[in-house]
């Protein structure tokens, strides 16, 4: 009973973090997850793979209630998820590949790897106000705008996180506001989610839980899948209310603890 009060506590705040800064949530679970379930199953084995597969299961769905949410909010441009899906899910399945091979360690520093890299990023790109008249994509390569996509997917299915650590930044820089930025990432973190859940049921990983199926432990989505709705409606609403500089700063010292709490971990 308690794991499950647990799990629904960190599903409540993963969909906050998804609908604020449209990570997917993943970016909350797997450091969660990493530290829980070692204590809940009485072992480190294969720990992190299955943070990150049970991961993309949550993020899949509370990236459909941040879009839902963010489309109702007027944040949301179509145009710019249709001409980037297809290689995120590409992506998806090279992460995918990459995951099923790489051992719990080196999957845990290029979470943490990856987190630095955004963050630095970020932290670079200043504190230049967005505004919407600013906003194009026209100065961007076509396959420049393809390999980010993929990225975005490789990325989310090897960290767990969604579309967010590459998509936020990637349309932020291009002078989008964040909230444009989030609610991309939602939606290509809802391809991600889905690809991702599918490819993890078919990555076995060696444990005598009987509630793992593949590299997804059912009652960790269980238990984080229904609050993260209400969550990610809350994430969306409080971030429509804060503004873009104090937003930017949040996701800076966000991404900030996860790194460190990633990189102290041992698994």
């Amino acid at each position: 009973m308690l794991s499950v009060l647990i799990f629904a506590l960190a599903g409540l705040i993963a969909g906050f973090i998804s609908g604020l800064f449209g990570l997917g949530g993943g970016l909350t679970t797997v450091p969660l997850l990493v530290y829980l379930l070692p204590f809940l199953l009485g072992t480190s084995d294969g720990v992190m793979h299955l943070a990150i597969g049970s991961s993309v299961a949550c993020v899949f769905c509370n990236a459909i209630s941040s879009t839902w949410h963010r489309t109702r909010a007027g944040d949301m441009l179509w145009p710019l998820f249709n001409r980037l899906f297809v290689a995120v899910a590409i992506g998806t399945v090279m992460g995918i590949l990459m995951a099923s091979v790489a051992p719990g360690s080196l999957l845990k520093l290029s979470f943490a790897i990856v987190v630095a890299v955004v963050l630095t990023r970020e932290l670079l790109a200043g504190r230049k106000q967005k505004t919407a008249s600013e906003c194009s994509l026209k100065n961007v390569s076509f396959w420049k705008e393809k390999v980010t996509g993929c990225l975005a997917g490789v990325v989310g299915a090897v960290t767990g996180g969604g579309a967010g650590l590459i998509m936020t930044p990637f349309y932020h820089q291009l002078n989008y506001s964040i909230r444009q930025a989030a609610a991309q990432s939602s939606a290509q973190s809802v391809i991600i989610g889905l690809v991702a859940t599918l490819g993890y049921l078919f990555t076995s990983v060696e444990t005598s839980e009987p509630w793992v199926v593949g590299s997804l432990y059912l009652p960790a989505i269980a238990g984080l899948v229904p609050l993260g709705f209400a969550g990610a409606s809350l994430g969306v609403w409080f971030s429509q209310r804060v503004s873009e500089y104090k937003l930017h700063a949040c996701f800076c010292g966000y991404l900030f603890i996860v790194f460190i709490a990633m990189l102290v971990k041992d698994v």
